[in-house]
């Protein structure tokens, strides 16, 4: 038995792990070298025509159709709806607001008078129903 504790002790003692001295040095200091990216040249974003591209899907075609007259294409719902949020529920001005703009002379008349109408009544820019005003002012003078 004296000879397995010995042989134990033995195999403790080989296994057992040996300390290595730590030496102080210095840090070592790796340069990084940054990857190379391939440089992609890219031509100035084309400023987007609002009107001149050529529509593809049907709702475009459509959009981009002659009109003879503004208050014909006008729905009874959107009459409504650009009376009320347009034109501040004044009938009135409407109405005269439409015929007038469907009687200028040209497209440059008609929008001036748009933006008149845009200044004078608060619209937004932004706003659907000012887009689709101006979209039909737009068709009506095409050409």
């Amino acid at each position: 038995m004296e000879e397995t504790v010995s042989a134990i002790e033995e195999i403790e003692e080989e296994l057992s792990p040996i300390e290595e001295p730590v030496s102080e040095s210095e840090p070592i200091e790796e340069e990084i070298i940054p990857a190379e990216e391939p440089v992609v040249e890219t031509a100035a974003p084309k400023a987007m025509p609002v009107f001149e591209e050529e529509p593809t899907d049907l709702a475009g075609k459509f959009s981009a159709t002659p009109i003879a007259d503004i208050k014909q294409s006008i729905s009874i719902a959107k009459k409504f709806e650009y009376i009320n949020t347009l034109f501040q529920g004044n009938v009135e001005k409407y109405s005269r607001s439409i015929v007038n703009l469907n009687s200028m002379r040209n497209g440059d008349e008609a929008f001036e008078e748009l933006n008149r109408l845009r200044r004078e009544l608060g619209w937004e820019e932004e706003d659907a129903n000012y887009l689709e005003l101006a979209n039909l002012i737009r068709r009506r003078y095409l050409g």
